[in-house]
């Protein structure tokens, strides 16, 4: 007998960094995600894991030993080790014994997108064993909570962390707007990690920018008009660009580029939002005369 688990993976529009410091962000769940099939096995304190990426090579193979400890074969130590660290906090915390079960997991995606690797196999766990995911998020990875949010949706939320509570509301964003919008894959994997450590380092005024970025969120979100969702996505640039001393993508790679270009998550890396006059092909070929192979209309990439 074997149970399948599913989780979404995740863009973010709005928020980057400042939805750490209560700031309204505007997420998008991804079509693609990854999936975990766990088997019952006869030994108890055994638990075989193997990963798979989106190709089905494996890039994780090992077999813990809850009571010793201690991996009995294992083709990565390093990618192992930390998950270790999660089956003791599992155990230690919610009196989880990760053993017993063969567990396979599955990409769907290139694990260097950005589209929530770890986000989504912290989701895949938590629904498993039915305990809280945005906990084990706390005590694992980091990060505000937003990615795991969007695990288990099928539309755009909005996501706010008040009082350190995670408040999450569906959406949906105007149809129109979708045909004009495409996501570019920049191909620099950025870690989100050490962009938390930098903008936790600085000393800029984050509560007036979280402020101005929860009021450009609320206006996309009632604004009918495409030309105003395109200063609002600019003018979120600008601020997050002199909030965090980083130079706006535009400006860096796309100057010549008739649309808006906003960055989307860790900036300098992973997707980009790209708005166009409604001809995809024609913004496509811009991108991919620039060396920018992976371009994906709004609804081929996320809901």
């Amino acid at each position: 007998m074997s149970k399948s688990f599913f989780a979404h993976g995740k863009l973010l529009l709005t928020g980057e960094y400042v939805v750490l410091d209560g700031a309204l962000a505007i997420a998008l769940p991804t079509r693609l995600g990854q999936r975990m099939q766990v088997e019952k096995i006869d030994d108890i304190h055994l638990l075989h894991w193997k990963g798979c990426d989106h190709l089905g090579q494996t890039w994780l193979q090992g077999i813990w030993n809850t009571q010793t400890q201690v991996w009995e074969s294992v083709n990565d130590k390093d990618k192992a080790l930390f998950l270790q660290k999660i089956f003791l906090y599992l155990q230690n915390n919610f009196g989880k014994i990760i053993a017993g079960y063969k567990i396979t997991t599955h990409l769907e995606f290139p694990g260097e997108w950005g589209l929530g690797s770890s986000s989504t196999l912290i989701a895949i766990i938590a629904q498993w064993l039915e305990i809280d995911a945005f906990e084990l998020l706390e005590n694992s990875f980091g990060g505000s909570g937003y990615d795991v949010a969007c695990a288990s949706q099928t539309s755009p939320i909005t996501f706010r962390i008040v009082d350190n509570q995670k408040m999450i509301t569906p959406i949906q964003m105007q149809e129109d707007f979708k045909k004009r919008i495409a996501f570019v894959y920049m191909g620099k994997k950025q870690n989100s990690r050490e962009g938390i450590a930098h903008y936790r380092s600085l000393s800029q005024n984050k509560s007036r920018a979280a402020h101005d970025v929860t009021r450009i969120s609320k206006t996309i979100l009632k604004t009918e008009s495409f030309n105003e969702f395109e200063q609002l996505i600019q003018y979120h640039e600008d601020i997050i660009s002199y909030l965090m001393y980083y130079d706006k993508v535009k400006n860096l790679y796309f100057s010549d580029y008739e649309g808006v270009v906003k960055s989307l998550g860790a900036w300098g890396g992973d997707f980009v939002l790209a708005t166009h006059d409604g001809d995809f092909e024609k913004a496509k070929s811009y991108f991919n005369t620039k060396g920018y192979e992976t371009v994906f209309r709004y609804e081929e990439l996320v809901y």
